[in-house]
């Protein structure tokens, strides 16, 4: 007690740190700080497997036609060998990996007709207060499994389940090209082993029940239909009770369009709220917009109300005229906005006169229309005249007795006919004036001056542009005539220099030498035919030379200045230079 109580009394008791115990690995016998196992990191990764719970064989699909990979359900995706996408595809189907951590992972080369693709993984998980790493193969089997869409592909078009038999019995395809588009769009036809075209419609056909199904509820959303199915036997096995039918939809389209003008029976209109009878086809999807256009009234006729009471169009899109509006002043209407109450229309009184009556008569009309936000005075619009069109409807019948006074004219839309008309002309004629100045082929025989032999000139003797005028006259008399033939190397051009136009125009009919031959054609052709080049019009193709100067043969240039590798003779013909030596009139 003493010798403590000397110790406190000389200063303040200090304790040693206490040193940390060590024992020994249960297997190799090395001093390590105590864990759980009591084993050394190294025993501890010889003992435990920590890729155990990890798949190490993994099957995946394989299209051979596309070179696609399936990714479950069904998508396939494409990845070149060896690439950073297949090798984020591997890595998503192993399983087990969401335990463990990934540091690393790479491919390992494999002979490409082994269908099998390794990849090396490097994880890290902790065990026992130890942080173990390793690393391990997975291995891919590759499998060829054909892709939906290669199966439709290379599928047999005759081995069909089901078949969509589409009609409607109208005199165009206007409903059929829209439906296209949509069809198109949305994919629809994804399933279709084969599609047929056929009068009045189109035939869809499916591998298997459901997916004409699907197609056919697809067609209901877009498009007035109705349709029945039936089913046939194809085979059966009494044993196992299976039978194998196939189903055929029959699937029809109300044969009414937009712009299609129509009369409704007396209970239809009465159900639409006392619209019409006369009234404007504005929107066909699943049901029918229909347009009052003297009132601006609308309404929509569903698929159902329609095919209880059918009816048929009074005039179709093809049998509007084209009328020009005089006048056009806008209406207070009383039902306030046009289709669907948004303002689309705007309700007027237009004063028009049929196009093809201009100058004939100066018979004018006036009507009511729902284009008054469209229409001002001279533009034109197509319409329908029911005051001479020949209409067979029972239900018009029965208004018309019934004290309906319907209108003489309809107009349906505007029209841009004559803008397109100025419009192709302008470019037309820019076309021409670029032709003319050498900016576009098309000149004759590819001569500096064949801008020059396109021009209409007096009637005059020689070679050239000069022969195109009178040969463009003689052409009813020839029957062939080459002064039309602008583009053409030798058209309308006369028979060598100094050749006599009329002939030229003649001869310029014919076929003749491509652009290349130009002028050394025109001489060489002189020199096979010396007698007859003097008046040009023995050779066919004498006026290659005339075409390709571009301009009238004088007096003066009835001798042409020759090329350098030819040499004009005293009689006005030509030979090559290196027959010279062997000519001793030269």
């Amino acid at each position: 007690m003493s010798a403590l109580w000397q110790s406190q009394a000389a200063g303040p008791y200090i304790h040693a740190p206490a040193t940390q115990s060590h024992v020994s690995c249960c297997l190799c016998g090395v001093s390590i700080l105590p864990n759980a196992a009591s084993m050394c990191v190294n025993c501890l990764q010889g003992q435990e497997d920590i890729t155990r719970d990890i798949k190490k064989q993994i099957h995946i699909s394989w299209c051979k036609g596309c070179q696609r990979y399936l990714q479950p359900p069904n998508h396939w995706m494409h990845a070149e060998p060896e690439s950073r996408e297949l090798l984020t595809f591997c890595i998503k189907r192993v399983t087990g990996l969401n335990k463990v951590k990934l540091v690393d992972a790479g491919f390992i080369w494999t002979e490409p007709h082994s269908m099998r693709l390794k990849t090396k993984l490097t994880i890290q998980k902790e065990v026992h207060g130890a942080i173990l790493q390793q690393a391990f193969v997975v291995e891919y089997v590759v499998e060829r499994h054909m892709c939906t869409a290669c199966n439709r592909q290379n599928a047999n078009p005759n081995s069909w389940i089901a078949c969509v038999q589409l009609r409607q019995h109208v005199t165009h395809k206007r409903t059929f090209f829209y439906l296209e588009q949509l069809i198109l769009k949305h994919g629809a036809d994804e399933n279709c082993v084969n599609i047929k075209n056929i009068h009045n419609g189109v035939d869809f056909y499916f591998g298997s029940r459901a997916h004409a199904c699907k197609f056919i509820d697809f067609l209901q959303s877009v498009v007035p239909l109705r349709y029945r199915h039936d089913k046939q036997l194809v085979s059966h096995t009494i044993h196992t009770s299976e039978y194998n039918y196939k189903y055929t939809f029959s699937a029809e389209i109300a044969p009414i369009c937009k712009d299609d003008l129509v009369c409704l029976p007396a209970k239809t209109a009465l159900g639409l709220g006392n619209l019409g009878p006369v009234v404007l086809v504005t929107r066909v999807t699943s049901a029918i917009t229909l347009t009052d256009p003297r009132t601006m009234r609308s309404a929509s006729l569903e698929a159902g109300q329609y095919w209880r009471a059918p009816f048929r169009p009074l005039m179709h899109a093809r049998q509007a005229v084209e009328f020009v509006v005089l006048d056009c002043e806008p209406v207070q209407s009383s039902h306030g906005g046009g289709y669907n109450h948004g303002g689309r229309w705007q309700l007027a009184e237009a004063t028009v006169a049929k196009a093809a009556d201009l100058g004939a008569n100066d018979k004018v009309s006036i009507t009511r229309t729902h284009l008054g936000h469209l229409l001002k005075a001279g533009d034109t619009a197509a319409g329908y005249d029911l005051s001479s069109a020949n209409v067979a409807d029972d239900a018009l019948d029965r208004a018309l007795a019934a004290g309906l006074a319907p209108p003489e004219i309809v107009l349906v839309r505007k029209s841009y006919e004559e803008k397109r008309r100025r419009r192709a002309a302008r470019r037309r004629g820019g076309r021409r004036r670029r032709r003319r100045h050498g900016a576009l082929p098309g000149g004759a025989g590819g001569g500096p001056g064949h801008a020059l032999a396109r021009r209409r000139v007096p009637r005059r003797r020689g070679g050239g542009g000069h022969g195109r005028a009178c040969a463009g006259r003689r052409r009813r008399q020839r029957g062939r005539g080459g002064g039309r033939r602008a583009g053409h190397p030798a058209g309308g051009a006369a028979g060598g220099p100094g050749g006599h136009a009329d002939r030229g125009g003649w001869h310029a009919g014919r076929r003749a030498p491509g652009r290349h031959l130009g002028h050394a054609a025109g001489l060489m052709q002189r020199q096979r035919w010396p007698e007859k080049g003097g008046r040009g019009g023995g050779c066919p193709r004498a006026g290659a030379m005339g075409a390709a100067r571009g301009r009238g043969a004088s007096p003066l240039e009835r001798r042409s200045p020759p090329l350098p590798h030819l040499v004009t003779t005293p009689s006005g013909g030509a030979v090559p230079r290196h027959r010279v030596a062997a000519h001793s009139s030269l």
